[in-house]
């Protein structure tokens, strides 16, 4: 017997059931992986699995476990990761993990969950990260909390049942720095859902059927991925939000385009519309925001996102056409005609004295009768 072993790896067996007791003989074992035993289940009539209590990892990744009893995991106080990943779990009981206060990372993906209590993680004072997904009929239940966990920093449900995101779902998850619901069936996030979460950063919300998302949600996020949705975002304020990226994984490579539209900020802060409209100009200026795609790289769960540059290009020129007000031609043009007026009144006027003169000396006018001139209406020039 080796009392110093630490890590045993017993896969691709035909276990049905293990004696609680079986690894006793090791008391600094840390690790145990049994992935691969198809058969392998905890015990029905709810006792306990393994009484281990050196243990600190348990992987079952592809056994036969149907349900996690109250008493299935309680005697391995020390257990920080569990994942048991492809089993065929329909049920876990409220107080499955109670024994387990050191837990930190419960993978419990690819099962056949259709409920958790939402009381499952409370009294894990740990507890970092809790992935559920590819359990297709999972789904929150309307107007109250999934989970209730003050401490919970990462929720992966990709590929569950989630529909609407209502203000409860996560209201009892206050500390969520990394929320992924890729590849659900969400048709709407209310406006005040993930609002009050101060520490969430990225949001994964591809292949969804939203069509719209919050203003306000977009400027809290670090990361936000939105492939595969029919959003069309406001290329304007898409220019104004600091924000890694939008488009995280497109097979083809490239992101959807932005639209220029005119955005009503009203009872949903901000909901972005997804109409495109022209964009309303001022007097003095015309804005032209130009379409362009994002090149972006396909990117798996643990790669890192490149920042990319957003798909908008805002120039703005001068338009002449658009200033309104009395030009040079127009007031030379009035100021000539006023000078012409002024010209003519005056030649009139001297004309007019000039007669007026003549008339006033008859002695002088007699002389202007002549055969030549006979009438005496004409008078002489001096």
């Amino acid at each position: 017997m080796d009392s110093t072993l630490e890590y045993l790896e017993i896969c691709k067996n035909n276990i049905t059931i293990l004696d609680p007791g079986a690894f006793q003989r090791f008391p600094k074992l840390i690790r145990l992986v049994l992935d691969d035993n198809s058969r392998l289940k905890f015990p029905f009539n709810g006792t306990q699995f393994l009484s281990q209590d050196s243990l600190i990892d348990l992987q079952c990744e592809r056994c036969g476990i149907e349900k996690i009893y109250s008493q299935s995991l309680r005697y391995m106080p020390k257990l920080e990761i569990i994942n048991l990943n492809a089993n065929a779990i329909a049920e876990i009981s409220p107080d499955a993990f109670l024994g387990n206060r050191d837990l930190k990372v419960i993978i419990l993906s690819q099962n056949n969950l259709s409920s958790l209590s939402n009381e499952l993680l409370v009294e894990l004072s740990a507890v970092k990260v809790l992935n559920v997904s590819m359990n297709p009929l999972l789904e929150p239940e309307k107007k109250k909390p999934f989970l209730k966990s003050s401490v919970l920093e990462e929720l992966w449900c990709d590929e569950c049942g989630f529909s609407i995101i209502y203000y409860d779902t996560f209201a009892k998850l206050p500390n969520l720095t990394r929320l992924n619901l890729r590849r659900n069936e969400i048709v709407k996030i209310t406006t005040p859902a993930l609002l009050s979460h101060e520490n969430l950063s990225i949001l994964m919300l591809q292949n969804n059927q939203l069509s719209s998302i919050n203003v306000i949600l977009l400027n809290k996020l670090n990361k936000l991925c939105l492939d595969g949705n029919t959003i069309k975002l406001n290329c304007s304020l898409i220019a104004s939000v600091e924000i890694e990226t939008f488009y995280c994984s497109s097979s083809s490579g490239v992101g959807p385009e932005c639209i220029v539209e005119t955005t009503t900020v009203g009872s949903e802060l901000g909901t972005l519309s997804s109409t495109a409209a022209t964009v309303t100009t001022e007097i003095t200026e015309t804005t032209v925001i130009s379409k362009m795609p994002v090149t972006i790289q396909a990117l798996s769960q643990t790669s890192t996102v490149p920042s990319i540059s957003l798909p908008v290009l805002v120039r703005k020129e001068f338009n002449a056409e658009t200033i309104t007000g009395i030009s040079d031609a127009y007031i030379s043009g009035y100021l000539l005609v006023i000078c012409l007026v002024q010209i003519g009144v005056a030649f009139v006027l001297f004309v007019y004295l000039k007669l007026k003169k003549y008339d006033s000396n008859p002695e002088v006018n007699i002389y202007s009768e002549n055969i030549i001139n006979p009438n005496a209406i004409h008078t002489a020039i001096y």
